[in-house]
């Protein structure tokens, strides 16, 4: 597999100690490639293995651990058929016709971003949520590849599975990720399953399912990251519109009404007191101002050619530094023009307007 092999050719530490337990993990588990324990720089085991939408927690995984991917030049074939109706009307489709006589016309692309897999329980998902989810993917892979470059990319397994019964989400919740609060959905690093609950609008539905698909997507190009950057960038996802072409990410009213209510009241704190919170900070009593913190930061970024191409070049060098000790604040501050002090005053300046 593509990503046992860049492990392999770049040569991490302990490799030799732990390739034969990568081997018997990998043939129970293909879904992700554990590497080493590798401490972060505080000295602490860095772990990810579980990341929730509303209440997400580390459990054990390791720092070097990445889901399965694969080159994007490999690619599925798909039937394509063919047939001319009563009217002499040529058509063409991936499913086959009960009503009238087909030919097979298979094409099969140079390349192929993502593979996808729906599993549905008991969810009654309306025939655009599947076409949805896709094009919202394929304009996450379009900022991965403005970030890191068409050469960096690699192709991901999206795997969903969607419960229409709150119940039963409960139950699977409880089994697979007894450690999370989420009521809504929660992507699972070790399995790289978005798993998400239907009982609810399907606008939030879909909201959810960008939002999972990006943490898979994420993962599958550089692994563990700080949960404010992880979050972000899936926050940011989330205000996709697949159905624009060339729009540009708009950042949801409400949600920066709100940070205007806090600025005002004073209670808004500063950049770098969201930003420097560990896991467990980040995921406890004030969740929802480090998740608001995390979306504007990504949103004011992205609306700025400077602050584009720090996340670029912060991006690469995450990815650079895949399974090794990377103060991604620290290199944001030293990267952004003006440093923290520049950073914050656009931010700042952002949320006031």
């Amino acid at each position: 597999p593509v990503g046992l092999n860049r492990i392999i050719a770049s040569g991490i530490s302990s490799l030799h100690s732990q390739f034969n337990s990568a081997i018997d993990t990998l043939k129970s588990n293909s879904g992700t490639y554990p590497v080493s324990n590798e401490s972060s720089a505080q000295g602490r085991p860095e772990t990810r293995d579980l990341v929730a939408r509303g209440m997400h927690n580390s459990t054990a995984s390791s720092l070097c651990t990445k889901p399965g991917t694969r080159e994007i030049g490999d690619v599925e074939e798909y039937p394509i058929y063919k047939w001319v109706d009563d009217q002499g009307q040529t058509h063409y489709s991936d499913r086959r016709p009960t009503d009238s006589p087909v030919s097979r016309v298979d094409q099969v692309a140079n390349s192929q971003l993502f593979r996808f897999n729906l599993e549905r329980r008991n969810a009654n998902l309306p025939p655009t949520y599947e076409g949805y989810i896709k094009a919202s993917g394929t304009k996450i892979y379009d900022f991965y590849e403005s970030w890191l470059g068409r050469e960096a990319l690699e192709q991901s397994q999206i795997q969903l599975l969607v419960f229409g019964q709150n119940a039963e989400f409960e139950r699977y919740r409880a089994q697979h990720a007894p450690s999370l609060k989420s009521s809504s959905g929660f992507y699972t690093h070790r399995k790289n399953l978005a798993v998400i609950n239907h009982s609810q609008s399907i606008e939030q539905t879909q909201k959810t399912s960008v939002h999972e698909i990006g943490h898979l997507i994420t993962a599958a190009h550089l692994g563990a990251i700080p949960a404010w950057l992880t979050e972000g960038l899936s926050e940011y996802f989330e205000d996709i519109d697949p159905t624009a072409l060339a729009t540009p990410v708009r950042p949801a009213p409400r949600r920066k009404a709100h940070l205007r209510k806090l600025q005002a009241k004073g209670t808004l704190a500063n950049l770098d007191h969201y930003l420097s919170a560990d896991r467990d900070q980040f995921y406890g009593q004030e969740i929802q101002q480090h998740y608001l913190a995390a979306w504007s930061l990504l949103h004011m970024m992205m609306s700025t050619d400077k602050g584009q191409k720090v996340i670029s070049s912060l991006l690469k060098e995450q990815r650079d530094n895949f399974c090794k000790p990377f103060d991604a604040r620290a290199r944001l501050y030293s990267l952004y023009p003006g440093g923290y002090s520049g950073l914050s005053m656009d931010w700042v300046t952002w949320v006031s307007k």
